[in-house]
């Protein structure tokens, strides 16, 4: 459980990054950027909760 809980801590302090880079270059990226980025906190998220059911 505490595996589950890390990386489940680590995707939310991703998105959290992601959230912040975001509102501090919005206008200096493309948004083909911020497009990869949430899709990166969206893998992290997901392969959380997979690894915590194949448990």
């Amino acid at each position: 459980m505490s595996t589950f809980m890390n990386m489940s801590f680590t995707a939310a302090v991703m998105i959290v990054a992601i959230i912040v880079i975001r509102s501090l270059v919005i206008n200096k990226l493309p948004k083909k950027t911020f497009m990869v980025l949430w899709g990166g906190g969206c893998i992290q998220t997901t392969d959380s909760l997979f690894f915590a059911v194949t448990i």
